[in-house]
Order: C-alpha cells, then sequence, then structure tokens
C-alpha cells in the first residue's frame, strides 16, 4: 500500500504529520527530483490540493523569464488577505513574469494599488 493510500484512509492530519519525523531519513536517500514529488504528494493530501511554500519557491525559482522578483516575506509584508501566502507570492511572481514586456517596471500599473509594487 502507498504512503499516501494510508494517509488518505487515517484522515487526520496531526496523526499523518506525526509520521513525518520517521519517514524523514528514507526521504533523506532519495532523488531530489523524487523527493520533491513524494513531499508535494504527502503534502497535498494532507492538507489537499494547495501550494505549499517549498513548491510555490521551486515554481517561482523555475519561471521564465525572469524568476522571482519578490520574495515571500516582501509579499507576506504588502498582501494580507484570505489566500494562502504561498499562493499570493507564486501569482504576484507568474503576474511580473507574464505581464513584464507589458508593464516594464511599472508594477503599480500591474499590480493596481498593492503597497509592494
Amino acid at each position: 500500500m502507498l504512503v499516501t493510500e494510508l494517509m488518505k484512509e487515517t484522515k487526520s492530519p496531526d496523526v499523518m504529520m506525526s509520521w513525518l519525523p520517521i519517514l524523514e531519513c528514507y526521504f533523506n536517500k532519495l532523488d531530489p527530483k523524487d523527493y520533491e514529488r513524494l513531499y508535494d504528494e504527502i503534502y497535498e493530501t494532507i492538507y489537499g490540493e494547495v501550494l505549499s511554500d517549498e513548491k510555490a519557491k521551486r515554481l517561482v525559482c523555475d519561471m521564465k523569464p525572469y524568476g522571482e522578483h519578490w520574495t515571500m516575506e516582501e509579499v507576506n509584508q504588502a498582501l494580507d488577505g484570505n489566500w494562502k501566502l504561498s499562493t499570493r507570492y507564486y501569482t504576484l511572481n507568474m503576474m511580473y513574469n507574464d505581464y513584464h514586456k507589458l508593464f516594464q517596471e511599472d508594477t503599480n500599473s500591474m499590480c493596481g494599488s498593492i503597497a509592494i509594487c
């Protein structure tokens, strides 16, 4: 049985989180890409279809052509809201990468009145 199937049967985030230290020694033996995939799968099993901070940082780092423009800390200081921090961080950096040619460095136009811009 896959670990994630067992976790889904347990349906208790606290119990599932308690397993992570036990599994950590096995995670360290994995190839980095396999580790990322396993981490993401376990995270999504525990919390549902949400973007973890680690996954958001990996995705933003790989964004083309500019990558990260605002750090997670900058986004957190500038934007309060109902969205999870990793979602806000990912979304703002995605907008910067996707629309940079349109707005250049005038991020105030892109973001409206967001203090970070």
